[in-house]
């Protein structure tokens, strides 16, 4: 669905929002939700990279969970963020809290 909106729209900044929300609401069901509710920033790259993001979020595509408001429309790596988050929770969909 998140695809099939920036396929349509090529709105990066919203594509990535979702995919955040996405990841976030992943997250909570897989780990303790002590541990991610208040995570944000580096605090939220972080704790995805520790759970098989391999530095990928802090140093890599998944800093733009974190940059995209703040960086012009085409500077944004959708391709590699989406090889990325499918990743992580290919990595993480079998943990149970």
């Amino acid at each position: 669905m998140l695809r099939a909106a920036y396929a349509q729209d090529g709105d990066a900044a919203v594509f990535v929002r979702g995919t955040s929300r996405l990841l976030r609401r992943f997250a909570i069901a897989r780990f303790p939700p002590r541990q991610v509710a208040g995570l944000a920033g580096t605090d939220w790259l972080d704790f995805l990279d520790a759970r098989g993001g391999g530095g990928r979020f802090r140093a890599g595509p998944g800093r733009s969970l974190t940059e995209a408001p703040y960086r012009p429309r085409g500077e944004i790596p959708v391709d590699e963020l989406v090889a990325l988050v499918e990743d992580w929770i290919g990595r993480n969909a079998g943990r149970r809290p």
